[in-house]
């Protein structure tokens, strides 16, 4: 994925269900919008009309709406790609995630937050786009 996603114009998920699909992770870290069905996790990582566009599961007019819209209009793709960029560092590094889920553990144990910052190896164990040295 770390060669093409910086050749696409944005990237089209089209899940009928989906937990939080990393191809999406990818694309957004690598500034690209996203179009992608509104299912699942899916609108954690996509902000409609901020991030990318998204659409009602099984409604091809408004895909094809939608992916047209931003295929044409670079102006209104390309600022959703970068905020989708900064949304990838504020939430979805591999630091952030694994931060999140030790301090839910330990929320849920009763016990003080976890570090502030971890372990230089988890912040390379994650997406592809951080061994690409794409991290923030």
């Amino acid at each position: 994925m770390d060669r093409l996603v910086p050749a696409f114009s944005l990237l089209c998920l089209t899940s009928r269900t989906e937990g939080l699909g990393s191809s999406l992770l990818d694309a957004m870290c690598f500034g690209r919008a996203v179009v992608a069905t509104e299912t699942g996790g899916i609108p954690e990582a996509v902000v409609h009309g901020e991030t990318g566009l998204l659409v009602p599961v099984g409604e091809p007019p408004a895909l094809a709406a939608a992916l047209v819209r931003l295929l044409l209009s670079p102006g209104e793709r390309e600022p959703m790609g970068r905020a989708g960029r900064r949304r990838f560092e504020r939430l979805f590094t591999a630091e952030r995630m694994v931060e999140g889920t030790l301090r839910s553990y330990d929320e849920l144990r009763g016990l003080s937050p976890a570090p502030e910052r971890l372990p230089e190896a988890v912040a390379v164990a994650g997406s592809g786009c951080l061994a690409a040295g794409l991290s923030p």
